[in-house]
């Protein structure tokens, strides 16, 4: 996927506000400088309902050091959805825990991610080239 995107990315000059992916494992909000003042966030919202959540190798805060991207946001322990709201400035969005009726396999309280980013147009500056 990390190709698509950069592919994308330095075919169009054009940087996402947001890259959004899912699976059937956890949440994710993943934080990556790609270009301008601004971190690209990278969600994986992957905890809508499969019974088996998968746990994570890494806690919030960590940076991967080959790519430079930052764990801002996990949850492997509660099942949950995303709602995003996009307007001219600002794309914000929270997730909601559900709780899952009887279940004594994780007793983690629930919290929830609610974030913002500019919606503002990124260009990829002339010349320039992104590695993801």
């Amino acid at each position: 996927m990390a190709d698509a995107v950069q592919h994308a990315i330095n075919d169009s000059r054009r940087v996402p506000n947001m890259v959004l992916t899912a699976h059937v494992h956890n949440y994710q909000r993943i934080e990556q400088q790609i270009a301008g003042d601004t971190p690209t966030p990278f969600l994986v919202a992957g905890a809508g309902g499969y019974f088996h959540l998968h746990g994570m190798t890494a806690d919030s805060g960590h940076v991967d050091h080959d790519l430079g991207a930052k764990l801002i946001f996990s949850d492997q322990f509660h099942h949950s959805y995303v709602t995003l709201s996009v307007d001219a400035e600002n794309i914000t969005g929270v997730t909601t825990p559900v709780a899952t009726t009887g279940s004594t396999k994780h007793k983690h309280d629930a919290a929830s991610d609610s974030f913002s980013y500019p919606a503002k147009l990124i260009r990829l500056e002339e010349g320039a080239t992104v590695s993801l």
